[in-house]
């Protein structure tokens, strides 16, 4: 296409040139000698014709090389922008992979795009960094992430050593760390189906975040190891970036923590369902330790209270 342009430019400029000489030669009445001698007067005759082509091809060769240069810029522009967007294209479907390895069982993250969105908010098909935005300690950005995690651990850690791993401690407290841990996990998009709400005075402080996770313990090490796959992502490999390690486990204080989820008297378990079925599962010889449920599940806490019940009731009898 571009020699076609170039030829089409020489081409015009025969034409016109030709035409330039017909009129001078009509105007000043030149003859053409076919003579060699008169090769000397020829020149002398057309000399403003000859001046004017060696311009034009000057010309010609100064506008061929800047057109070059420009569609060179161009190539390499277009060339630029494929490999920005293959390579935005690459990097979400990187960042999605990544947050679909670290969904597991109830734990799912549904927030991924606003996610990515806060992490790397300058990134366009036209333009993307791996570099997240906000590489500081802001809220939205990754460095920032990581030290509520680690404010979080720390003081559930301090919790569990003044309690001796949880085995009593005040509800204020672990509702207030929970709750923190719910902010968290607003900010990453996670998203758990088996929360479980805090009813009772236990809401009171929990403020607008009032959905525990139905197994915190776990739930706290998936949100650990989806955060260090974050930091990876980043290309961060730093001492600042580390997370720190949930040394208790609330497993130990179950009881207790099931006393936030659900009313603390145990006032109403038949809306759970499997009250009932505890209750029956006495009446029928079911013994205790053949509950159906998951031993972490709110179900199995709230089967053996019918159990429970119902023994307690024969047993009076």
């Amino acid at each position: 296409m571009k020699l076609k342009k170039y030829w089409r430019a020489l081409f015009v400029l025969f034409l016109l040139n030709a035409l330039a000489i017909f009129i001078y030669n009509d105007v000043f009445k030149i003859s053409i000698c076919p003579k060699i001698g008169c090769i000397e007067n020829f020149t002398n005759y057309y000399s403003p014709i000859i001046k004017a082509i060696e311009i034009q091809l000057i010309l010609f060769g100064i506008w061929t090389v800047i057109d070059r240069i420009v569609l060179t810029e161009k190539q390499i522009e277009s060339l630029s922008q494929v490999n920005s967007f293959n390579g935005y294209i690459q990097h979400r479907k990187e960042f999605f992979d990544l947050t679909s390895r670290c969904e597991e069982g109830q734990y799912k993250i549904l927030g991924g795009e606003l996610l990515y969105q806060k992490l790397f908010s300058n990134n366009t098909p036209r333009h993307f960094t791996t570099i997240p935005t906000s590489p500081d300690e802001s809220p939205i950005s990754i460095l920032g992430l990581v030290n509520e995690f680690n404010e979080i651990i720390d003081s559930l850690n301090k919790i569990g050593k003044e309690t001796q791993g949880f085995n009593h401690f005040k509800n204020k407290e672990i509702c207030e760390a929970l709750s923190n841990y719910n902010v968290l996990r607003c900010q990453l998009g996670v998203k758990e189906s088996d929360d479980v709400q805090v009813i009772g005075k236990n809401a009171l402080y929990m403020g607008a975040f009032s959905y525990l996770p139905l197994c915190p313990s776990e739930s706290i090490h998936r949100t650990a190891n989806f955060l260090n796959g974050l930091v990876k992502f980043c290309c961060y490999d730093l001492k600042e970036y580390q997370l720190k390690d949930f040394n208790y486990s609330l497993s130990t204080g179950e009881s207790a923590y099931y006393h936030l989820v659900v009313d603390e008297s145990f006032s109403n378990p038949a809306d759970l369902g499997c009250y009932e079925e505890g209750e029956k599962a006495f009446i029928n010889g079911v013994s205790i330790s053949d509950c159906p449920y998951h031993q972490t599940s709110i179900e199995f806490k709230v089967w053996h209270e019918g159990w429970k019940a119902a023994s307690s009731q024969i047993n009076e009898k």
